[in-house]
């Protein structure tokens, strides 16, 4: 896990779209329990899964939104999140040694175990790259995304996929955390875009709910092996 170069990647500016990217995400995380409110959706439009995902026993411990604070200040780094260049330009200075020590130092004076704060900072590098997918979710099929995100190291090694007699197996506690993160920090940054209307906001989070609705039911089936949960919601 070396340092890696970022000099091939194009120079994303940090102009006003990155500070109001910015801003919108951070305004979202710290008033997570408003988010309807705050998004001008109803409360009865919210659907089940995302209404769980914001309940006061998901959002009991503060840490979660501590790890989605630093996600959003990291993927707006080098410019607006939502450039898929300025993306991958954070997520390289993310990947590198010094910023890692910073991220993991921090989490852990803020009370994160050194194990957690690992695992926090492992779930920070995925995010960046893989939450900025709910503007073409009409076209995106549970098994083709999830196979997707599973070619991030850092989210496999997040959910610790492992090989034991020839089988790959993954940790349901790490899994469950990754659908929890994954779920509202992709909502997240699809509502901070200013383009977005509340309407359409309603409409992808409505799609949103039966991808995670598959995956949910995939790791019921799966008995947490990888290749029975890519069949389940394939």
């Amino acid at each position: 896990m070396g340092t890696r170069g970022t000099g091939s990647l194009p120079d994303c500016g940090q102009g006003e779209d990155s500070l109001a990217d910015l801003e919108k995400q951070l305004r979202l995380i710290l008033d997570l329990e408003n988010f309807s409110k705050n998004t001008g959706l109803s409360v009865s439009k919210l659907t089940p899964l995302f209404t769980q995902a914001l309940s006061p026993a998901e959002l009991e411990d503060p840490r979660r939104k501590f790890v989605l604070l630093i996600w959003a200040f990291i993927a707006n780094l080098a410019g607006s999140s939502a450039d898929a260049d300025c993306r991958a330009r954070s997520r390289q200075v993310l990947d590198e040694e010094p910023t890692i020590r910073l991220i993991t130092n921090t989490l852990s004076q803020l009370g994160f175990g050194d194990y957690e704060a690992w695992k926090a900072c492992q779930a920070v590098r995925w995010m960046v790259i893989n939450t900025a997918w709910m503007s073409d979710i009409q076209l995106l099929e549970p098994a083709a995304l999830f196979e997707k995100w599973l070619q991030d190291e850092q989210l496999r090694d997040y959910i610790e996929v492992n090989e034991y007699n020839q089988v790959l197996w993954f940790n349901q506690e790490k899994f469950e955390s990754m659908l929890w993160y994954m779920r509202v920090a992709s909502v997240i940054w699809y509502a901070s875009k200013p383009e977005v209307t509340t309407v359409e906001l309603l409409e992808k989070n409505i799609l949103a709910e039966t991808i995670f609705s598959r995956l949910q039911v995939g790791l019921t089936a799966s008995e947490y092996q990888l290749g029975k949960l890519l069949a389940a919601i394939s």
